[in-house]
């Protein structure tokens, strides 16, 4: 009988028979890892992390307590303000420095207290400058004033006093602003030349007891924060004006120029009317000229 081919019928398959019969995939090879330069989930990197760059370092203070202000290191001692710089240049040298400026620790220290610290300072440059001074009365001037002017403006000042004290005048209070107390103005105003300055000064008060210091700013404009209470000298003169009437002690300082105070073009460069109050117990203004010569900062 020939021989006959043999048919198998298929026979299904189950999943689990498929997945067993299916190539399995041969287990990756594991790798040593250093722990020194593992790294976190996710991070396919051999490098080594940079490390984090050094903020810059600012210039080291000369002395311990030492701040920068406005481009200059300051201290307090004994409530004055002195500059320090190193007392030893880079190269090894000594710096230059006077008798009157002593050295701590290693510091040159500069005296550079402003005169809103001490308004003494001012009284003592007109003694010294021998300034002659008129008072002012900041309404329409009576007879005796026009007296005791003219008295002033003869050299004869001891009897000007006496004529002031039998008829004295009250301290008065500018248009509602700074209260200026009694106002002096040097003799020296006349030598502006003609101009609004010297016809008038009580505008120029006005503006100086509302807090319009022509050349020096406007109070308007100061914002005060410590370091400017602490070292108002750094900041201008608007700024010590603002800290001396914080204070309720100082000195208030207006400097007014140009033409503004002069009419003559040919004269304005070299002229300038100061406005000065002194604030304490007994506050007191004084008005004068550059050329009573008085110098102080």
């Amino acid at each position: 009988m020939p021989d006959q081919d043999v048919f198998t019928l298929p026979t299904e398959t189950t999943e689990a028979e498929a997945e067993a019969a299916a190539p399995k995939p041969k287990p990756a090879r594991k790798q040593a890892v250093d722990p020194l330069w593992s790294k976190p989930p996710g991070d396919q990197t051999d490098e080594p992390e940079a490390p984090e760059p050094e903020a810059p370092k600012g210039p080291e203070p000369p002395l311990p307590d030492a701040r920068l202000i406005q481009g200059q290191w300051l201290v307090k001692r004994r409530g004055r303000t002195y500059a320090c710089r190193p007392s030893v240049r880079p190269d090894g040298t000594p710096e230059t420095r006077s008798i009157y400026q002593p050295i701590e620790n290693g510091a040159i220290l500069d005296d550079v207290s402003p005169v809103c610290d001490e308004p003494g300072r001012l009284e003592a440059a007109f003694q010294s400058a021998d300034c002659r001074m008129a008072p002012v009365s900041l309404h329409d001037d009576e007879p005796i004033d026009a007296e005791i002017n003219r008295l002033i403006e003869m050299g004869l000042n001891a009897v000007a006093d006496m004529l002031r004290e039998k008829h004295p005048r009250p301290p008065r209070v500018a248009y509602g602003g700074l209260a200026l107390g009694v106002v002096q103005a040097s003799t020296s105003i006349h030598r502006l030349g003609p101009g609004p300055a010297r016809d008038d000064l009580r505008p120029f008060l006005k503006r100086h007891a509302q807090g319009d210091y022509g050349d020096r700013g406007k109070l308007a404009e100061v914002e005060l924060n410590d370091d400017a209470r602490e070292f108002p000298g750094a900041f201008g003169g608007a700024v010590m004006n603002a800290v001396s009437i914080e204070r309720g002690f100082g000195l208030v300082w207006s400097t007014y120029s140009g033409a503004e105070i002069v009419a003559d073009p040919r004269w304005r460069d070299d002229r300038c009317l100061h406005i000065a109050t002194i604030l304490d117990e007994s506050p007191r203004t004084y008005v004068w000229t550059n050329f009573d010569g008085i110098s102080t900062n």
